[in-house]
């Protein structure tokens, strides 16, 4: 049994944040922040476009909650997409203050770019990298300071919470820790404390295509399902159209950064024609969720399996300073992008929904936070705009400091809390678990990905219901870290298809054959 003042599960900007605000206000408190692989295994440090801030004297808050309400297609909350936009400056000021730096302009100003959805450049960049910078400059921040303990290689189980009589007595479940393994020792471990965050990012490889780093199977999400938490809008999954085509199921797919379209890129098809204009009257700079149908639509109409982003019109010298990531890896497979086309197709890259959470991070599990990408904020809507991913998380996690800063004191260390299931029989990985997650990639992929039908949801429904009862004695008596994503992932898979059947809408990412509306989302 160990204990903390604050847990903090994932190590993403999020939770870095969190945890540097945290040991300021409260210095002689033990802070603990556990990463399931090491530090760099996070959706920040892999994010490439930027954060989006209104920062020109030409560009407005009014201007750019208008476009996150109509990428979010209806379904954002108002007051939610003002307060973080409003709060972005400071967040900017924040990461900067921590060492994050920026690209500026021959003036020496921020310099900014234009993505899709957005009507005026405000995404705030460190070239094609920065989400490496804002994490290593966070890290370091992080490094420097005691009362911080960053536990790499050690997965969170499951939540520790309340007893029946507990939850009954005050009509609520509530959180005590986590029990957590580690991994290098291979030992369990009850680790209690005063309040928990979750900041464990998405659910990327639950699909065969993604552009997430290999944690993100949706544990957070699952652990908070099975605590009792509230969870919504599962069914809004984005995918990023442009991730470069390769034939390596589940293997991260790298993502060739949105912010080249907004540089002047073309979508071409394989007979080298544009066609998004047929789509949509912005083109290339649609939101997300269009682009990816229109690319779909092209694959499946021309039987060729992928497209090509364009980017021989542009001066070569600019591509590589610019564009230095996007450059190299791709050189490093062959394709020199001032002289060739970028294969590419549309990955699982961003959950909309998630843990459902108050205007301070809460769950509807006492002591227990969700922040980053992993809540369900009521930003984002049925899609989110390029580039608020990065500031959500940042906001947020000043949001959820707030409220720990008001209440910690108030919270009692349950020394006796201890999770319901200790005796686990530690397994090793295996071809035939190997071949699950297969599956489940696949059954994901073709019945709840960019286009889905009714008949297609039922069955993969099915298939996972009956999956989940299969498994059911063998995830309550073993364990490994392979299994336990696997039981993860297979509860955020009937998450999504479960609120993907009760969508009776198409709206944003979700898209439903069935329901017969057309190809576009709101301009």
């Amino acid at each position: 049994m160990a204990s903390c003042d604050i847990l903090i599960i994932g190590a993403g900007i999020a939770g870095l944040s969190l945890a540097i605000k945290l040991n300021h206000e409260f210095p002689d408190r033990r802070i603990v922040i556990l990463s399931k692989e090491d530090e760099t295994q996070s959706g920040t440090w892999h994010a490439q476009g930027g954060i989006s801030v209104v920062c020109k004297s030409n560009d407005s808050f009014e201007s750019h909650v208008n476009d996150t309400l109509n990428a979010g297609a209806g379904l954002c909350r108002r007051d939610v997409v003002e307060r973080v936009i409003r709060h972005a400056p400071q967040v900017l000021r924040d990461l900067m203050d921590n060492g994050a730096e920026f690209d500026r302009d021959a003036s020496g100003h921020l310099a900014v770019g234009k993505e899709g959805g957005h009507s005026q450049p405000r995404i705030v960049h460190c070239k094609d990298m920065t989400g490496f910078h804002i994490s290593t400059s966070l890290l370091k921040t992080l490094k420097s300071l005691s009362g911080i303990e960053l536990l790499t290689h050690h997965v969170a189980v499951d939540l520790i919470t309340s007893g029946l009589l507990e939850r009954i007595k005050n009509n609520a479940s509530t959180c005590y820790g986590a029990l957590v393994f580690n991994k290098k020792k291979r030992q369990f471990e009850n680790l209690v404390s005063r309040a928990t965050i979750l900041a464990t990012g998405g659910v990327g490889h639950l699909y065969q295509n993604t552009t997430n780093p290999s944690i993100a199977t949706g544990d957070g999400i699952a652990m908070a399902y099975r605590a009792g938490a509230l969870i919504s809008n599962m069914e809004f999954i984005q995918f990023h159209p442009t991730a470069f085509f390769l034939n390596d199921e589940g293997a991260p797919h790298f993502l060739i950064t949105e912010a080249l379209r907004g540089h002047g890129a073309y979508m071409v098809n394989h007979q080298g024609e544009r066609f998004m204009f047929n789509y949509d009257a912005r083109g290339e700079l649609a939101c997300r969720d269009v682009v990816s149908r229109a690319i779909e639509d092209q694959i499946v109409t021309s039987g060729h399996p992928c497209v090509y982003l364009d980017c021989r019109h542009l001066d070569a010298r600019e591509l590589a300073i610019r564009f230095p990531t996007v450059y190299n890896h791709c050189a490093d497979r062959g394709i020199d992008i001032a002289t060739d086309p970028i294969p590419v197709v549309p990955a699982a890259h961003y959950l909309c929904g998630g843990i459902d959470v108050d205007a301070s991070a809460m769950s509807s599990v006492r002591n227990l936070y969700a922040i980053g990408e992993c809540a369900h904020t009521g930003l984002h809507g049925a899609n989110r705009l390029a580039s608020n991913s990065l500031l959500e998380a940042a906001v947020f996690a000043g949001f959820c400091f707030e409220s720990i800063k008001s209440t910690l004191s108030s919270i009692p260390l349950r020394h006796d809390a201890m999770s319901s299931r200790t005796a686990y029989s530690l397994v090793g990985s295996s071809p035939g678990l190997t071949m699950i997650r297969s599956k489940v990639r696949q059954y994901m992929s073709r019945y709840a990905g960019v286009t889905r039908t009714t008949d297609g949801l039922l069955h993969a429904l099915n298939y996972f219901s009956l999956l989940s009862i299969k498994f059911e004695d063998v995830y309550s008596n073993s364990f490994s870290p392979e299994l336990n994503e696997l039981r993860n992932a297979i509860t955020c898979a009937r998450l999504i298809i479960k609120q993907s059947l009760e969508r009776n809408a198409n709206a944003g990412t979700f898209y439903n054959k069935d329901l017969n509306l057309n190809l576009t989302s709101p301009a």
